[in-house]
């Protein structure tokens, strides 16, 4: 049986993470130079994870249910702030491709978040069904775009700095975009994974059999 959330403020490993984020947020808003626009977002973006994370840790019945909400607000902000520099350089150099890159950012968050259930199935039934199967390939897909990204950098156009940030930027984004895919299956509550395991359970003891 999963533990009670009896969680002390230190417990809660609240502080450790949120200076992370805070980090994370300076450093991403002044890559590849300061922007005040980017700080603000960063930290609104900061200020909600912040206020849900203690929302959770005050209500939140069980541990594990608190943790993954915890894990998935730091692991959020982390690809947000992932994405920026790549949508930065193309923004500052007048290119469109910001827009492409952003849309695409937005959209796999949104499809992601309705397919959170096939994706929470994807990691705990790995290569069981074909939707994990599919889901892995992906995953693998994006991860060899890296290089790709990076050899076509070098044909964009830009010069000097601006290739290397391009650079930097393409394997931070596609970071993010792997993240974002990951993200959902935290949003799996704890109630229900042990209810589908008390409903599995006569199923595979009847195979056993």
């Amino acid at each position: 049986m999963d533990e009670k959330n009896n969680l002390s403020i230190k417990e809660s490993r609240i502080p450790a993470s949120f200076l992370t984020i805070i980090i994370t947020a300076f450093l991403s808003s002044a890559i590849p130079s300061w922007s005040w626009l980017f700080w603000a977002l960063n930290c609104i973006v900061f200020i909600i994870s912040f206020l849900i994370v203690v929302i959770a840790w005050k209500r939140s019945e069980l541990e594990k249910r608190y943790f993954s909400i915890l894990s998935y607000c730091l692991l959020f902000n982390v690809a947000f702030m992932g994405a920026q520099p790549i949508l930065r350089v193309s923004w500052e150099s007048e290119g469109t491709s910001w827009m492409y890159l952003g849309g695409l950012w937005i959209l796999t968050l949104v499809v992601t978040t309705f397919m959170k259930e096939n994706i929470f199935q994807a990691f705990s039934k790995t290569f069981e069904n074909r939707f994990s199967i599919a889901f892995h390939l992906v995953v693998l897909v994006l991860i060899i775009l890296t290089p790709v990204a990076v050899i076509t950098a070098n044909s964009m156009g830009y010069d000097g700095g601006g290739s290397q940030m391009f650079i930097f930027g393409s394997i931070t984004y596609i970071f993010s975009i792997v993240l974002l895919v990951v993200l959902p299956a935290f949003l799996k509550h704890p109630k229900d994974i042990i209810n589908e395991q008390v409903k599995e359970a006569p199923f595979n003891r009847g195979r056993g059999n």
